[in-house]
């Protein structure tokens, strides 16, 4: 199952140290950085770009953040960006899903192609990083504080360290074990077939939910469409109204849902440490957070805090039965 290999989550950002000391505080995880110069292939373009990546040393999903140039596929500043999971077949990968539609963004020069990495880009806006699972175990060894992979040397066929321990902010919430990570689309049914026929992927009953949220503008009624993909860490697709917070304008990579056993406090640590709290459902017995609620950095890091309550809910409809 694709989700198996996935590793990592991707953000862009203008200024990568504000960042990692603002994921640091919120929590509590560590980095490793780098800084190289990298010849690449940018569509059909070949280009040397200077590029600063920055990742948790904390798993099993490392947070990435990279610091491009202007030119680059990492430009302009953006917040969540991408996908990235091991591929054992990189060109085998590459070719299913470009016969899916899906198109290669960038590359490692070099032959064959591609080689090392590559990025590729649903129809529906999904950006896909597959990673050469031979250079695992080297990429985990400098995530464990060694030196960066050199993409020339010889394929390792050794073991990559264990895994380190999760990231948690003192209330518990654990950014590198997301439950979820939710994308934006603006047609659902057809996001699910492509990344079907792209990744394997296999879905779970679509949901229609309208619901009354508070905005920082007030209560506001929004109506959503939502599934998700079998098997962990889930994909979430949500296809929403335009002006509420699924809406079009928000299409791409949305956010990282993770379970919270006390949203109140996990939500009010965020914002203290500056994610300030987007939605939540309203409620009649709370001024406070309710059902889930979303928190964003301003460099555009957005959390989904889910109770640990709903996973009955979750679990009932993981094993196909209605969510509740």
């Amino acid at each position: 199952m694709w989700q198996e290999g996935v590793w990592q989550v991707g953000m862009v950002v203008a200024d990568i140290e504000p960042a990692m000391n603002s994921i640091s505080e919120a929590f509590g995880v560590d980095w490793m950085k780098s800084t190289r110069t990298i010849d690449i292939v940018h569509g059909d373009e070949p280009k040397t770009i200077d590029l600063t990546i920055a990742i948790t040393v904390q798993g099993p999903i490392n947070l990435e953040l990279l610091e491009g140039q202007d030119g680059s596929p990492w430009w302009p500043p953006h917040g969540l960006d991408h996908i990235a999971a091991w591929a054992d077949d990189l060109i085998g990968r590459a070719n299913r899903m470009e016969a899916a539609g899906f198109v290669r963004e960038v590359t490692y020069q070099g032959q064959p192609a591609p080689m090392g990495f590559s990025y590729h880009r649903a129809p529906s806006g999904s950006r896909i990083e597959h990673v050469d699972a031979g250079r695992r175990a080297a990429m985990m060894r400098w995530i464990a504080g060694g030196e960066y992979p050199d993409v020339t040397l010889p394929k390792s066929t050794d073991a990559p360290p264990d895994d380190a321990s999760d990231g948690y902010s003192p209330f518990g919430v654990s950014i590198c074990r997301p439950f979820h990570v939710g994308q934006v689309v603006t047609d659902l049914e057809a996001a699910m077939a492509e990344l079907s026929e792209g990744l394997g992927l296999e879905w779970l009953s679509i949901q229609e939910r309208t619901m009354h949220l508070v905005t920082p503008d007030g209560i506001a009624p929004a109506s959503l469409r939502f599934t998700y993909s079998k098997g962990a860490p889930h994909i979430e697709l949500l296809q929403g109204e335009p002006g509420t917070i699924w809406g079009p304008e928000h299409a791409g990579l949305h956010h990282v849902g993770v379970w919270t056993e006390d949203m109140a406090a996990d939500s009010a640590w965020l914002e203290s440490h500056g994610y300030p709290r987007e939605v939540t459902l309203a409620s009649r017995s709370t001024d406070g957070p309710s059902g889930f609620t979303y928190q964003r950095s301003p460099f555009g890091l957005r959390v989904e805090l889910v109770p640990t309550s709903s996973q009955p809910a979750f679990a009932n409809w993981f094993a196909g039965g209605e969510f509740a």
